[in-house]
């Protein structure tokens, strides 16, 4: 008898969108909750292939019955001018959930709206703090956030992943070359992510060690003007024919470019987490990251991890040592296949549901 059963705990987010990391986990979690009680998601903003399914939280009161003692689930990694003034007339305690709010001073110069809705997301995390009954994280990495903002208890175990469902998707027909390796990068295409300086190195990939490769920067493009520039960029190095820069794919899309893929990388300069590192595992593609933020903690001894302030020239010298070093691919392989184990849906679950237990009675 667990003292979550017969216990409604909804969940409130920003966006709720299909395919998004985050959206894709508080869906787990709604799952796991509904296994106690009642939990419904609602958001401040809904993609229309979602509605329905995600409630707006304008229609809160018609779906979440009051309680005596009511507990809300929060998720933060962005702010919006909605959610602050919801919570607020909400009953009872929050559990905030913290994905990580990206500084805003990596798209200040791309997209002002974008860049306040973050410092937004800051001030809401501050303006929580003294509701919040646990603050869960996605990471060490992020719970030190948590820590400095105050918050306590807090507890790592916010994200519950099913990645392990990728492998039974049956996978879309690729018309793209196959005659030297792929190269994959999968994440939107933001300024953090540094897909600038995976090109840079690519180039430098193409031009001294492996000039048959193909680069796939797999993600949405959600910022016009930085995707704009990324674009310009490839052209610029002459790099169109061998460059494919997806824009937001359907799933069966991204399994076929994981199952294609022969070297998976990372360049960010900032991640909380980074789930597509775990996807790159369940498909055994050696990875090579850049050691910033989370990723350190996220690939866990999984992958080639270089400084984080590697440059195009060093990055592709490790691309291609890895490329060529059939021994050493293998040895990442079982790596990752050892580090996934830590994320199955199960695991998730069970960190999850280890983290509530600081509320029981």
């Amino acid at each position: 008898m667990s003292w979550l059963d017969g216990r409604s705990i909804h969940q409130v987010m920003v966006t709720a969108a299909p395919g998004d990391a985050i959206t894709n986990s508080v869906m787990e979690i709604r799952s796991l909750l509904r296994t106690y009680g009642k939990s419904e998601v609602f958001a401040c903003n809904i993609h229309s292939e979602l509605l329905g399914d995600v409630l707006s939280i304008s229609d809160y009161d018609r779906h979440a019955p009051a309680e005596e003692q009511p507990l809300t689930l929060v998720h933060l990694s962005m702010g919006d001018d909605h959610l602050l003034p919801f919570v607020s007339r909400l009953a009872g305690a929050l559990i905030v959930s913290y994905h990580n709010i990206t500084p805003s001073s990596y798209f200040a110069p791309w997209d002002a709206s974008t860049a306040r809705l973050l410092e937004l997301g800051r001030r809401s995390l501050e303006a929580l703090r003294d509701r919040t009954v646990l603050a869960l994280a996605d990471s060490s990495f992020n719970a030190a956030d948590l820590h400095d903002a105050g918050y306590s208890p807090v507890r790592v175990g916010g994200l519950i992943l099913g990645v392990e469902r990728l492998l039974e998707l049956e996978p879309a027909r690729l018309n793209a070359p196959v005659d030297g390796p792929t190269i994959l990068s999968v994440g939107q295409i933001y300024p953090h992510k540094r897909p600038d300086l995976i090109l840079a190195a690519f180039h430098e990939l193409v031009a001294r060690h492996r000039p048959g490769a193909h680069l796939v920067l797999a993600g949405s493009s959600r910022l016009p003007g930085y995707a704009d520039a990324i674009s310009r960029y490839v052209d610029r190095l002459g790099l169109a024919s061998k460059v494919t820069v997806t824009g937001h794919i359907p799933e069966a899309e991204l399994v076929a470019w994981y199952r294609r893929a022969d070297l998976f990388v990372v360049a960010s300069a900032h991640e909380g987490f980074c789930v597509p590192l775990i996807e790159a595992m369940q498909f055994d593609i050696p990875i090579v990251a850049r050691a910033n933020g989370a990723i350190p903690e996220t690939l866990g001894g999984a992958g080639v991890l270089v400084p984080g302030d590697t440059g195009p020239s060093t990055l592709a010298a490790v691309m291609a040592a890895v490329l060529d070093d059939d021994p050493a691919r293998d040895a990442l392989r079982a790596r990752g296949r050892e580090r996934r184990s830590a994320f199955t849906a199960e695991a998730c679950r069970r960190r999850f549901l280890e983290a509530l237990d600081d509320l029981a009675p």
